[in-house]
C-alpha cells in the first residue's frame, strides 16, 4: 500500500501535465509492476542490462527512459531497449546513436543533458556550449531532440538557483526556433527537490525514493554523476 499512498501524495503537488518518471534502478519486478498498474507509465534506468532484464519481466506497457551514462559499446542495446534517451551530452554520442538508428531503420527521441553548474567532473554539456551542440545535433536525421535534462551537482543545499538558471536556459533555447528541434520537455527534479523543480517549469520529474517505499535504501539520484 505504501506505493499507492506515495503516488497519491505526489499527485497532490504535481500538475497532470507534468510527466512522472519512476526511476526503477535496483527495484524489484513486483515494485515496478505496482507502479505501472497505478498509472505511472514512464520508467527510467541507469543500467542498460538491468533494464533489458526488467523489461522482459514486467506485465504492463511503459515508455522506457535511459538516464545513465552512455557508453559507445552499449549504444546498440540502448537503441533497442529504450524509447527516450535522456543523457546525450556530446555530438560524438549523438552521431553514434544516429548511425545505429540508420542501420536499424528507426528513429529515436533524445534529451540533451546539461551540466547547469558548470562544475568539473560532472557529466553534461556546459550551458555556454549547448546552442552549438544543438545546432550540430539538429543535422542528424535519425534522432530528434525533444528537450533538456538538468544535471545538478550531487550534493547541494539549495537547488533553486540551478533550477532557475536551467529554466531560463530552456526558454532561451526555445526562442531560437532551431529547425529539427522541439523543446517539449524540461526534465528536472528528483525525489528530494521535485516541488522546487516544478515551480521552475519542469514538466518531467525523475522519482525514486518518494515513489517507492521510503524504508528502503536503494535510492538512485538521477542527477548524480555516474561516469
Amino acid at each position: 500500500m505504501s506505493i499507492l499512498k506515495n503516488i497519491k501524495k505526489i499527485k497532490t503537488f504535481v500538475n497532470p501535465k507534468v510527466k512522472i518518471v519512476a526511476v526503477i534502478s535496483n527495484h524489484s519486478i513486483r515494485e515496478i509492476n505496482q507502479v505501472l498498474f497505478l498509472d505511472i507509465n514512464n520508467v527510467a534506468q541507469t543500467n542498460v542490462f538491468e533494464a533489458k532484464k526488467q523489461k522482459s519481466l514486467v506485465k504492463y506497457p511503459a515508455s522506457w527512459h535511459m538516464i545513465g551514462a552512455l557508453k559507445k559499446r552499449e549504444l546498440k542495446e540502448v537503441v533497442e531497449i529504450f524509447d527516450l534517451i535522456q543523457s546525450v551530452d556530446s555530438f560524438e554520442i549523438a552521431n553514434a546513436i544516429d548511425l545505429i538508428c540508420r542501420a536499424k531503420k528507426k528513429k529515436i527521441a533524445i534529451l540533451i543533458k546539461v551540466n547547469i553548474s558548470g562544475q568539473k567532473n560532472i557529466s553534461g554539456v556546459r550551458k555556454e556550449h549547448l546552442l552549438a551542440l544543438l545546432k550540430k545535433v539538429s543535422t542528424l536525421k535519425n534522432i530528434f531532440v525533444i528537450g533538456l535534462l538538468c544535471q545538478t551537482p550531487p550534493v547541494v543545499v539549495d537547488f533553486e538557483p540551478y533550477f532557475k538558471d536551467m529554466k531560463n536556459l530552456f526558454n532561451s533555447i526555445k526562442k531560437e526556433n532551431l529547425q529539427g528541434l522541439k523543446m517539449k520537455y524540461l526534465s528536472m527534479g528528483a525525489s528530494q527537490n521535485y516541488v522546487s523543480a516544478i515551480n521552475n517549469n519542469s514538466n518531467m520529474i525523475l522519482l525514486d525514493k518518494v515513489l517507492f517505499d521510503d524504508k528502503k535504501n536503494s535510492t538512485v539520484n538521477p542527477h548524480e554523476n555516474r561516469e
